[in-house]
């Protein structure tokens, strides 16, 4: 753990509770992204895309440039936040709001 603080530059103890709180969400055994924790609901501190890959479960991998991989292609956060605002809908749930994306209603 103080290895990744660390690395990060962030404080040990704040390192453990961001560890604590993704590995609670990954025992809840719903299926997740081995590389993001997953969220059924938005928590205060999560932005639109941390939201939109806890939806997207593991259809959805980030790569090192900022952009990610969904379902086998590489796509950008638009596209990432516009695949999970699809599932949302099917869900009859709020869209996510994201810039550049006009929420489509029924």
């Amino acid at each position: 753990m103080n290895s990744l603080a660390r690395a990060f530059g962030i404080e040990p103890w704040y390192a453990q509770r961001r560890a604590k709180r993704v590995l609670s969400r990954a025992s809840q055994g719903s299926e997740q992204s081995p590389f993001i924790g997953g969220a059924k609901e938005a928590d205060e501190d999560m932005t639109p895309l941390q939201y939109a890959c806890g939806l997207l479960g593991s259809r959805v991998r980030p790569l090192r440039n900022g952009y990610y991989v969904l379902d086998g292609f590489q796509a950008g956060p638009k596209e990432v936040a516009r695949a999970a605002n699809r599932l949302l809908r099917e869900r009859g749930l709020a869209e996510i709001p994201y810039p550049g994306l006009t929420p489509l209603y029924r």
